[in-house]
């Protein structure tokens, strides 16, 4: 294996007896500084632009010829490995995963995994590609998002692995997050007291007074902010949840008097 463009040294050798035997090197690439010795010689083949060559090494040896072949096999890394960005997506609703590999070769020693966080969810190789020059490969695999899949990244990883022929090569693309359609996130306000990002459905926090949140909704054609102000309880234990938010207009500051906008409840 050599890399498009590269270099590669080939030798030669014979088991002739003869120490006087000649030797030489048949090939359509580029062949320099040529070394020999008894039953041997050498040569560099430089700028190695055929994907799938076979250089034949002879020597004549008692008045016959004897012939070997070395197949040469030219390998280029992914000019980019490509995950297509994914919408904001429906819980239970099916979506396309689709990864392009762009002019990589050889293509049957390719392997492209398709991972979300460090889980695989899918892997694809090409035994079958009889091609040997670079080459584009889609790959596409269905996901049904769940709601803890939410924030989770997609990345695209394709490899090319020789195993015992030479080394291993990666690349991989720049990570896509699975973000659900009108989700919407809280977090502390600055200022307040501290509390965990969740979901409106399953935040939690501690906190012995008031806490202000920020919240953000993601949707299909807008993203809206506000401000929204939970009315703490101080007894014991201090660990609430959100699991319902009915508030007012939560642009307004928080009241001096009167009943909070939202209000925290304790967990059942």
């Amino acid at each position: 294996m050599v890399e498009y463009g590269g270099s590669i040294r080939i030798n030669c050798s014979t088991t002739c007896r003869d120490s006087g035997a000649k030797g030489g090197l048949e090939t359509s690439l580029t062949k320099k500084d040529p070394k020999d010795g008894p039953g041997w010689l050498t040569f560099l083949l430089t700028n190695i632009t055929e994907w799938a060559s076979a250089p034949q090494c002879y020597f004549n040896c008692g008045g016959h010829q004897k012939m070997a072949n070395a197949n040469i096999i030219a390998y280029r890394l992914p000019e980019r490995v490509v995950l297509e960005p994914l919408p904001e997506m429906e819980l239970g609703r099916a979506y396309n995963l689709t990864c392009w590999v762009l002019n990589v070769a050889p293509v049957r020693h390719l392997t492209v995994t398709l991972r979300r966080g460090g889980r695989t969810l899918h892997t694809e190789t090409f035994p079958n590609h009889t091609g040997a020059a670079a080459d584009d490969v889609t790959v596409t695999h269905e996901i049904t998002p769940r709601r803890w899949d939410h924030g989770q990244e997609i990345t695209c990883h394709a490899a090319l692995d020789w195993t015992s022929h030479g080394p291993h090569f990666q690349s991989h693309s720049s990570a896509v997050e699975l973000r659900e359609a009108g989700e919407s996130r809280l977090t502390p306000g600055r200022g307040d007291q501290p509390a965990h990002d969740g979901h409106v459905t399953g935040l939690w926090f501690y906190s012995h007074r008031n806490v202000r949140l920020n919240t953000t909704r993601m949707g299909k054609r807008s993203v809206s902010e506000s401000r929204i102000w939970l009315d703490v309880p101080q007894a014991q234990p201090p660990l609430w949840t959100v699991s319902h938010l009915a508030c007012g207009n939560p642009e307004q500051p928080r009241p001096r008097s009167g009943p909070p906008l939202c209000r925290a409840k304790p967990p059942a």
